[in-house]
């Protein structure tokens, strides 16, 4: 990735694999993040999203967690689509469920 890419980021990227559905308010999706911050995440599906349409996320868990969240940028890997989605219009209670989210997947990858 270009260093201005990763100068625009506000927050730091933890690398994780999980999975996350998504829809674009036509079709639902399955997909694998890559990494994920407070700030977005990059995502790999085999179908790729349009620029236009908003995303809702959904997050696993007790209970789960949905977030809006906007296509930045989208290109061919393989077989399938990286995707890069900057969460957008978080409620403070939206951001801290996952702020604790990413912390929780942190020490699960950290006992691995």
């Amino acid at each position: 990735m270009a260093t201005r890419d990763r100068e625009k980021r506000r927050s730091r990227r933890l690398p994780i694999h999980v999975e996350v559905n998504f829809s674009d308010g036509k079709r639902l999706f399955s997909g694998f993040v890559h990494d994920i911050s407070s700030g977005g995440l990059q995502i790999e599906n085999p179908r790729p999203c349009d620029k236009e349409d908003p995303l809702v996320l959904t997050f696993g868990g007790f209970p789960p967690l949905k977030v809006r969240g906007k296509l930045r940028w989208s290109r061919k890997s393989g077989l399938n689509y990286r995707m890069g989605i900057e969460f957008i219009e978080l409620t403070d209670a939206q951001e801290a469920r996952l702020r604790e989210i990413i912390s929780n997947l942190f020490w699960e990858s950290a006992k691995a």
